[in-house]
């Protein structure tokens, strides 16, 4: 989340950029149309949040599965444990119980685990998609604001250059 609110000072960083510059002003001979700046910053606005939501219910659905998980895992646990107890009569059966109940243990326990890293791997490798997106789009905002503050910087120097000129021709006129 932390990232997000970088990029999110970015986009009103250049939003307040964008805004405090005249219409008409001229950057390497075109003009800035600012209505589509505008309309990009705010698609890539409400794009981020959007992949941010969809990394925490990946997050939240492989708590579930992990929950589920573990539900069942109990269940099975208690129905052995429960069948063990209603065999106690003979010694064997009794025996054979307590094996059949141990492997079952052993299998959820298998299982439990597949499940917790399957939900983890996935959830890494979504939040991995996330994660890139978040950078390209940072890269693609600091691409913008280095291109807007070059051509600002030339503009600065067109009017530094033509105010230094008008100075020299009145110089020379008076």
């Amino acid at each position: 989340m932390q990232e997000y609110t970088k990029v999110d000072d970015l986009i009103d960083e250049l939003f307040n950029l964008i805004s405090e510059s005249k219409s008409g002003s001229l950057f390497g001979g075109k003009g800035i149309d600012k209505d589509e700046a505008f309309n990009i910053l705010e698609d890539i606005r409400y794009n981020l949040p959007r992949e941010l939501k969809e990394a925490k219910k990946i997050i939240d659905n492989a708590d579930k599965i992990l929950q589920d998980a573990n539900l069942e895992a109990n269940k099975i646990i208690k129905m052995a444990e429960e069948d063990a107890q209603s065999m106690v009569s003979e010694h064997n059966i009794t025996k054979m119980a307590k094996i059949m109940e141990e492997n079952k243990r052993k299998e959820m326990k298998e299982y439990v685990t597949e499940m917790r890293d399957g939900a983890i791997n996935y959830a890494d490798s979504c939040l991995l998609d996330v994660e890139k997106i978040l950078q390209d789009s940072l890269k693609e905002i600091t691409y913008i604001t280095k291109n807007m503050e070059e051509r600002l910087s030339q503009e600065l120097e067109r009017v530094y250059a033509n105010r230094h000129e008008i100075k020299m021709e009145d110089l020379y006129n008076n």
